[in-house]
């Protein structure tokens, strides 16, 4: 788990090998570990309201994430909570690598 206050929030990184490195104070520094061991790195639920009271938000850190390799996909359901916006976020970057098959 790679979890910052906002932005850029709650993420998971699997298929590690070692997630001690993971334990970094800087978050992109967490990141990079995780993508130099070849993690897939998702987001969790980013409308989650611990972290973004009433509002499902792209931040630019979010975009750095994605344009540097560093988010390969995005939670956009968890038991009742459902965001429509990180659906469109995956259309947008379809032709990437967020929403395949």
């Amino acid at each position: 788990e790679i979890t910052r206050p906002m932005a850029p929030g709650h993420f998971n990184a699997i298929f590690l090998a070692d997630s001690n490195p993971l334990e970094q104070k800087e978050y992109k520094d967490a990141f990079n570990e995780a993508k130099k061991q070849g993690a897939f790195i998702f987001w969790n639920h980013p409308g989650w309201a611990a972290q973004q009271l009433d509002t499902t938000k792209w931040w630019p850190e979010h975009t750095e994430l994605y344009n540097e390799g560093c988010m390969h996909g995005i939670e956009v359901a968890n038991g009742p909570l459902y965001m429509p916006e990180a659906v469109q976020w995956c259309h947008r970057t379809s032709e990437h690598s967020l929403l395949k098959g």
